[in-house]
């Protein structure tokens, strides 16, 4: 995974000498100096043009010159390949090495598993670098030419582009790493709110629930007061009208009432039982029972009373 997009340059620098002597060799501090700078401000020119999906720039140049200084580019292992016999060009071999702070290095490691990119050794490994703990090295080629005065050397890398790939992946994924902590943070803290909010609507379900419980309880209470009196009457009007039966009629219904009270008992617990399992609607059924079986007994006596 890259996290950069990859652009070319053609980097030629020169340095300047000042009135000291130019040693314009291969190994000289002049070159070696330039051609560290030249991967350096290849990195730095690719990461400064980064830009995001709308087209804004990622990354503040001040932010990648700054990061980029903390790592060290070194020139090791120099060989001159070839003298010019026509031009004073020398033809240079060299090993470029890449060392990155330890603190930096393991961050990096740990950004990189978070956003779930290759580790970066396998990605200095693609892009033809050995690794060694928090270095990295790779051969390069360059030439040195000193100006005819001697006060100037020019020094050409070909390929800086690419040998700017490790500093350009490593200095982006420092430069991120910011920038996924706080969408982390936002997305912890949106989570939170959302959480909140889940249990903020939790508890005003329950109180909701239990509101209308208390509500369902007080209007199952309210219909079992009603039935209860509506109980009492039925029951009034029936012993009120046995009171008016002649004893000779009561002692031959007598037998007969006793047998319906304990049909009517039995039928309507039944009843009562196979409507609801709750004690309140099931007192409710059953008086209700009593009391329409009860009306309907009132009218069977009064026949027998003839009124």
């Amino acid at each position: 995974m890259f996290l950069v997009k990859l652009f070319s340059f053609t980097v030629i620098i020169t340095f300047i000498a000042g009135c000291s002597k130019l040693d314009d060799g291969c190994t000289s501090i002049e070159a070696k100096k330039l051609v560290s700078d030249i991967v350096v401000e290849a990195a730095e020119k690719t990461l400064i043009a980064q830009t995001n999906e709308s087209g804004q720039l990622m990354f503040d140049s001040a932010k990648v010159r700054a990061t980029l200084s903390l790592f060290s580019v070194n020139i090791d292992d120099i060989r001159t390949t070839k003298n010019d016999p026509n031009s004073t060009k020398k033809f240079c071999a060299a090993t470029l090495k890449v060392s990155i702070p330890s603190e930096i290095f393991n961050e990096v490691i740990k950004t990189r598993e978070k956003i779930k990119a290759e580790t970066l050794v396998q990605h200095a490994s693609g892009l033809g670098f050995e690794s060694s703990a928090n270095s990295f090295n790779k051969s390069i080629e360059y030439n040195v030419q000193p100006t005819d005065d001697k006060k100037n050397v020019f020094v050409e890398l070909e390929g800086a582009t690419n040998l700017a790939k490790l500093l350009d992946e490593v200095v982006a994924t420092v430069l991120i790493k910011p920038i996924i902590e706080n969408a982390d943070a936002s997305r912890k803290q949106a989570e939170a709110a959302q959480m909140m909010q889940q249990e903020e609507e939790a508890e005003l379900q329950v109180v909701q629930q239990q509101e209308l419980e208390e509500q369902q309880n007080q209007q199952k209470q309210a219909n079992l007061d009603l039935v209860k009196e509506k109980n009492n009457v039925a029951r009034q009007g029936i012993n009120e009208l046995w009171g008016l039966m002649p004893e000779a009629k009561k002692s031959l219904l007598l037998d007969e009432q006793r047998a319906w009270v304990k049909k009517k008992e039995i039928d309507c617990k039944v009843e009562a039982s196979t409507t609801t399992t709750d004690p309140l609607e099931k007192e409710v059924a059953l008086l209700s029972c009593d009391t329409n079986h009860t009306i309907q007994r009132i009218e069977m006596l009064k026949q027998h009373l003839g009124v």
